[in-house]
C-alpha cells in the first residue's frame, strides 16, 4: 500500500511540456513555410532578372530603331544639297529661272520627308524655294524679286498658278540657316529655329556653294520639320506606357513620343519658344529628365550610353540614355524610359498563383498534421489511460492493438508487463494469505 501511495502522489513536473499535436503540426508548417519562402525568394530574384532582360531587349530595339531612323532622316537633306550643288555647277539651278522652279518641284516630289528645298544667293539675298504645306501636302513656290518674297501655288507639273497673299520683306542672308553656313565650308546643320512661314520648328541642312574663283555664290538649304520626328516617336510601341524623347545638351526638347509640341506658345500667340524637357507636359518624361539632370549635374555630362533606374511614387522605372551625333553638327541625346509595371502583369499573375498555392500547401500541411496527430494520439491516449489505471492499481486494463507497428509493439509490451504485474500481485496475495493463516 505504501508503494501505491507513493505512486499516486508523484508530484507533476512544473516545466511546461509541448503537446504532440503542436510538435507535429509545427514541423509541417515550418518545413512548408521554409520551402515556400525560399522558393518565393528565388522566384523573386528570377523575376527581377527576367524583367531587367526584357526591358534591356526592348530598349535596345527601340534605341536602334530611333538611331536608324534619325540616320536615314538626317542623311537625306545633305544628299539633296549635294545634288543641287552639282546642278548649280552645271547651270541647271538658279535663283531666277522657271526651269529651276520645276527642278526644285521635282525634288520635292521625290523626297516627301523634307518640308523645304531652297537656294539663297549671296549677292542681294535672293531666294528660290519650294515648301510643303501641311496637312494637305500641297507644294508652293517662294521666290524673291529684290528683297520682296512672293508665294505662288503650283499645278501638277510644277508650273505657277495664282499668287498667294501679299509679298513680304525677306533677306536670305539674315536667316539662321544662312548664318550657320558662314561658320564652315563643309555641310552643316543650323540650330533648331522657327520657320518663317510654316508653324513648325525646323532644322536646316546647309551647304555653301562657290564659283570657280572660290567666291561664295550662296547657300543651299533643306529643311526637316521636328514634327516628322515627333510623329515617328509617337508611333513607337514602348511597352504599355513607356516614353522616348530626344533632347539637346542644353536640355531643350527636340521631339518626344508624347503628343505634345516641343515648344511653348507665348502670350502673343505668335512667338514660339522652345520647350525645356523639364517642363514637358508628360509626367514620365518630365520626371525622367529631372532625374538625369540631378544624377549627372547637367545633360552635357552624358557622354556615353547609360542604363539607369529610379522610382516614382514607389514605382520602379528603367531609363536608357545615349548620345546621338553626326559629323555635321548634330549633338542630341536619345532617352527611353520604361515603367517596370509594363512588364509585370503576367509575372504578378504568376506570383498571385504562387502565393495561393503556398497558402494552400500550408493549410494542407496543418490539416495533415492534425489528422496525423489524431491518428498517432488515439493509441497513445489509450496507452496513457491504461498506464494511469495501472498506476492506480487497476491490473485488469489491457491496451488494444494499434495500427502503427511501433505503437503496437509498445501496447504488447505494456500488456505483457501488466500481465506479469498481475501474476506477481496474485502470488503476493497468496503468500500473504498463507502467512496470515500460519
Amino acid at each position: 500500500m505504501r508503494d501505491r501511495t507513493l505512486q499516486n502522489h508523484i508530484p507533476p513536473s512544473k516545466s511546461r511540456k509541448l503537446p504532440l499535436r503542436f510538435i507535429l503540426i509545427g514541423q509541417f508548417c515550418v518545413l512548408i513555410a521554409g520551402i515556400s519562402g525560399l522558393t518565393a525568394w528565388l522566384s523573386w530574384r528570377s523575376e527581377q532578372e527576367t524583367i531587367a532582360n526584357l526591358v534591356s531587349q526592348l530598349q535596345d530595339e527601340i534605341s536602334d530603331r530611333i538611331g536608324q531612323k534619325l540616320t536615314s532622316y538626317l542623311e537625306t537633306p545633305h544628299l539633296i544639297n549635294q545634288m543641287n550643288a552639282d546642278a548649280i555647277q552645271r547651270g541647271e539651278l538658279k535663283t531666277q529661272d522657271r526651269t529651276s522652279e520645276r527642278y526644285l518641284w521635282q525634288q520635292m516630289q521625290h523626297f516627301p520627308s523634307v518640308s523645304w528645298i531652297y537656294f539663297g544667293g549671296e549677292k542681294e539675298g535672293e531666294f528660290i524655294g519650294i515648301m510643303r504645306l501641311e496637312p494637305e501636302r500641297s507644294l508652293q513656290l517662294a521666290i524673291n524679286h529684290g528683297f520682296q518674297r512672293y508665294y505662288y501655288s503650283l499645278d501638277s507639273q510644277g508650273n505657277r498658278l495664282a499668287q498667294k497673299g501679299n509679298p513680304e520683306f525677306y533677306d536670305a542672308r539674315t536667316r539662321p540657316w544662312y548664318q550657320a553656313s558662314l561658320k564652315t565650308d563643309k555641310p552643316t546643320w543650323s540650330e533648331i529655329y522657327q520657320d518663317s512661314v510654316l508653324p513648325d520648328r525646323v532644322i536646316t541642312a546647309c551647304l555653301a556653294v562657290y564659283d570657280v574663283a572660290g567666291n561664295r555664290i550662296g547657300v543651299l538649304g533643306v529643311d526637316l520639320s521636328l514634327r516628322d520626328i515627333q510623329k515617328f516617336l509617337s508611333g513607337l510601341k514602348i511597352g504599355k506606357s513607356g516614353q522616348a524623347f530626344i533632347i539637346e545638351p542644353s536640355g531643350l526638347l527636340v521631339a518626344s513620343s508624347e503628343a505634345e509640341t516641343p515648344y511653348a506658345i507665348a502670350s502673343d500667340s505668335k512667338t514660339r519658344q522652345r520647350l525645356p524637357v523639364k517642363d514637358s507636359r508628360q509626367p514620365l518624361i518630365r520626371i525622367a529628365s529631372q532625374y538625369l539632370e540631378q544624377h549627372f549635374g547637367s545633360f552635357e555630362q552624358i557622354q556615353k550610353e547609360q542604363q539607369l533606374d529610379f522610382f516614382v511614387e514607389g514605382k520602379h522605372q528603367f531609363l536608357r540614355v545615349l548620345p546621338y551625333r553626326d559629323d555635321r553638327g548634330i549633338n542630341w541625346m536619345i532617352a527611353i524610359v520604361s515603367p517596370e509595371s509594363d512588364f509585370t502583369e503576367q509575372i504578378d499573375a504568376s506570383r498571385h498563383a504562387t502565393i495561393f498555392l503556398t497558402c494552400l500547401s500550408l493549410g494542407g500541411a496543418i490539416a495533415l498534421g492534425i489528422l496525423t496527430t489524431r491518428y498517432i494520439n488515439k493509441p497513445l491516449r489509450r496507452l496513457t489511460l491504461a498506464s494511469q489505471a495501472l498506476a492506480n492499481g487497476d491490473l485488469e486494463r489491457e491496451v488494444p492493438s494499434a495500427e502503427i507497428d511501433e505503437l503496437n509493439m509498445l501496447s504488447q509490451a505494456f500488456n505483457q508487463m501488466a500481465s506479469q504485474l498481475k501474476g506477481i500481485s496474485k502470488n503476493t496475495n497468496k503468500s500473504r494469505k498463507g502467512f496470515e493463516e500460519n
